[in-house]
C-alpha cells in the first residue's frame, strides 16, 4: 500500500526557511545544503507531496548558487549540488537524490488560489490515491501528473501498446501525416457579440467529453485502405478518414453561413471568414459539412483519402475512453483526473519531446487522428447551431467544444459526446478569448472583478489590477534576467484595454464600446470577414 508524506516550508525576512513534514519532523536552516539533506532523508518509502510545488520549493531554491540554478532551469540531468543529485520539472515535481517531491494541486484542476493547511495537503494526497485506486490506478510511483500515473501503470502500459501510430500507416501513404499536421491546430474560437448579458440573458452549452467521444469512433488505421486522388468522386466523398488539400467558397449569403466550421487566417488572427478562401489542408469531413448543408464549395487539388479493408474495423480508443468517462462518476476529483487522463491521451497524439538528441516524438505520435479530433469537433459544434436553427443573433460566441446563445434550449442528453445546458450566469463577452462569466479568469480576471473595476470609474477605457504571483525559476532568467529573484512574491498589473480592442477581434465590428460604461450597456454584433 502507497502511502504519503506532506511537506510544508516558509521563509522569514532574515532568509531562514523552515520545512515541516506530516510525520511531525522540522528543519530551519538557511543553509541550502542542510536543507536539501533534510528534503532527501526526512521520509522513507513514502511519497512525498505538496500543494504548489514552485511554492513549496521557492525558499529553498533562493539559497542556492546562480550557476546550480541556471543548470536546474535547462533540465539538467546529471546536476549534483554537495553530493545532491538535483532535477527540477517546474510545478510537477522537484529531486533530490531519490526523492521526489510532487505538487498535487492540479489534479483538482483548475487556476485556485486556495492554500491548505499542512494536514489538508495530507488529507487530499490521500483522496488522490483512494480515487486512483478506484479508476484502476493503484499504488503509483509517482504523481507528476494524472497522465504520467496512467502511462506508468500496467493498465496505461497496455493502451500504449494497442493503440496505432502516424508510423503504422503504410509507407506509401505517409504524406497523408504531413496533410494532417497542416489541417491541424484550428481550434474554433470566435465571438460574435461585445457587451454584458445579465443572468437569464444567455445560456451556456458544450458537449460533454468532446474530444475523447469523437476519438472512441476513429478506425485502427491498420484496418484501413489508403490511396491519393486528385478527383473528389463518390469513392473519396464516402472515405472513413481523409485529408485534403484545396480552396473554399463559402457563401456569405447561405443560411447558416454564421455556423460555418472552417477556419482560416484573417489578417493576424484564426477566424471564420467566409467568400474565396486560399489553399489550405482540410479533413474530408469539413468539405462534406459545408457541401451538405449549402455553405459553399470546395476546389480540391488532391488529397489522401482511407476505406475499410476488413470485415470487422476495430476502434482502439473506444474502450479507454469509455472506461475512463464511466470512472468520472466517483467524485469530482475522479472527474478531473479521468478528464485530465482522456484530454492527454489525446494531446500525446501530437507531442514532441525534447530527446538526448534533439527533438522526439512521443510515443502516441498520431497526426491523423488528431487532426480528425479536432475537425469533427468543429463539426458537431456547427452541427448544433444547424440542428436548433440558432440564428447570428442569437449566437454570442464560441468556444472550441460549446457556445453561448441567447436562447434556452432544453437538452435531455446524458452520456459521453452529448450536448449540455450549463445554465445561465452573468457574462462580459469582450474578445476571442476574453469571456468573462462565473469562474472564468481570462489573464487572471474574473466576471467579479472587471464589473467592479468598471462601476467604480464607468467612462475610463482601460481598467486594471495587481495580481499576485511567485517568480518561478524560469521567469527569473526569461522575464526579469536576474536568477536570484526566484521565488520573490511580485505584484503584476493585469488589464482590459478598449483602446486596442479592435485588433484583439477575429471578426468585423463596425462600431466597438469605448468606455466600460459602453461595454457594459451596448450589445456589439459583428460578422464574418468576407475574403474576394
Amino acid at each position: 500500500m502507497t502511502t504519503v508524506t506532506a511537506y510544508e516550508s516558509f521563509a522569514n525576512r532574515d532568509g531562514l526557511v523552515g520545512i515541516r513534514n506530516s510525520a511531525g519532523k522540522w528543519r530551519k536552516s538557511a543553509d541550502a545544503g542542510g536543507l536539501l539533506h533534510y528534503l532527501r532523508y526526512s521520509a522513507s518509502e513514502s511519497i512525498r507531496v505538496v500543494w504548489d510545488l514552485d511554492g513549496f520549493i521557492a525558499p529553498v531554491l533562493r539559497h542556492l548558487p546562480e550557476d546550480v540554478l541556471e543548470r536546474l532551469s535547462r533540465f539538467d540531468q546529471d546536476l549534483t549540488f554537495q553530493d545532491h543529485e538535483l532535477y527540477y520539472l517546474g510545478g510537477r515535481m522537484f529531486r533530490v537524490g531519490k526523492a521526489r517531491f510532487y505538487g498535487i494541486r492540479d489534479f483538482w484542476g483548475g487556476v485556485t488560489d486556495e492554500r491548505p493547511s499542512l494536514e489538508e495537503v495530507h488529507q487530499r494526497a490521500v483522496e488522490l490515491l483512494d480515487t486512483l485506486d478506484k479508476i484502476g490506478l493503484p499504488n503509483p510511483r509517482k504523481l507528476t501528473s494524472a497522465i504520467a500515473v496512467f502511462e506508468d501503470s500496467e493498465w496505461g502500459k497496455a493502451v500504449y501498446e494497442s493503440l496505432p501510430k502516424g508510423f503504422d500507416l503504410p509507407e506509401y501513404c505517409l504524406e497523408m501525416l504531413e496533410y494532417a499536421g497542416e489541417a491541424d491546430g484550428k481550434d474554433w474560437v470566435s465571438n460574435h457579440r461585445i457587451g454584458h448579458f445579465a443572468e437569464g440573458e444567455i445560456w451556456d452549452y458544450d458537449i460533454a467529453s468532446s474530444y475523447p467521444s469523437i476519438a472512441a469512433r476513429l478506425p485502427d488505421l491498420r484496418d484501413l485502405r489508403y490511396w491519393k486522388s486528385t478527383k473528389l468522386g463518390d469513392r473519396e466523398a464516402c472515405a472513413v478518414l481523409g485529408m485534403v488539400c484545396g480552396s473554399f467558397t463559402l457563401d456569405p449569403d447561405a443560411e447558416f453561413a454564421h455556423c460555418s466550421p472552417i477556419i482560416g487566417m484573417v489578417g493576424e488572427l484564426p477566424g471564420n471568414p467566409l467568400g474565396k478562401l486560399p489553399v489550405d489542408d482540410y479533413a474530408i469531413a469539413e468539405v462534406r459539412f459545408v457541401l451538405d448543408n449549402g455553405l459553399g464549395t470546395f476546389k480540391m487539388r488532391d488529397g489522401w483519402f482511407a476505406e475499410t479493408a476488413v470485415d470487422e474495423v476495430r476502434y482502439p480508443l473506444r474502450e479507454i475512453m469509455t472506461t475512463l468517462y464511466q470512472g468520472r462518476e466517483g467524485s469530482p476529483l475522479a472527474r478531473s483526473v479521468t478528464k485530465a487522463i482522456a484530454n492527454s491521451l489525446i494531446g500525446k497524439m501530437v507531442e514532441t519531446r525534447v530527446g538526448r538528441d534533439g527533438m522526439v516524438y512521443g510515443p502516441l505520435r498520431n497526426d491523423l487522428y488528431h487532426a480528425t479530433i479536432t475537425s469533427q469537433a468543429r463539426i458537431d459544434v456547427a452541427q448544433f447551431l444547424i440542428d436548433h436553427q440558432v440564428t447570428a443573433d442569437e449566437l454570442c460566441c464560441i468556444q472550441t467544444d460549446g457556445v453561448k446563445l441567447t436562447r434556452d434550449i432544453p437538452l435531455s442528453g446524458n452520456g459521453m459526446g452529448t450536448w449540455v445546458n450549463k445554465g445561465s450566469s452573468a457574462t462580459v463577452l469582450l474578445s476571442p478569448y476574453k469571456v468573462y462569466a462565473a469562474d472564468a479568469r481570462p489573464y487572471r480576471l474574473t466576471y467579479a472583478d472587471l464589473t467592479a473595476l468598471i462601476d467604480a470609474k464607468p467612462t475610463q477605457q482601460r481598467y486594471a489590477k495587481t495580481v499576485t504571483h511567485r517568480v518561478t525559476l524560469v521567469q527569473a532568467i526569461r522575464n526579469y534576467d536576474d536568477i536570484t529573484r526566484v521565488g520573490e512574491l511580485l505584484e503584476t498589473p493585469t488589464s482590459v484595454d478598449l483602446i486596442d480592442l479592435e485588433t484583439e477581434q477575429n471578426r468585423v465590428y463596425p462600431d466597438l464600446p469605448r468606455t466600460g460604461r459602453g461595454l457594459l450597456s451596448g450589445c456589439y454584433r459583428g460578422t464574418a470577414h468576407v475574403l474576394e
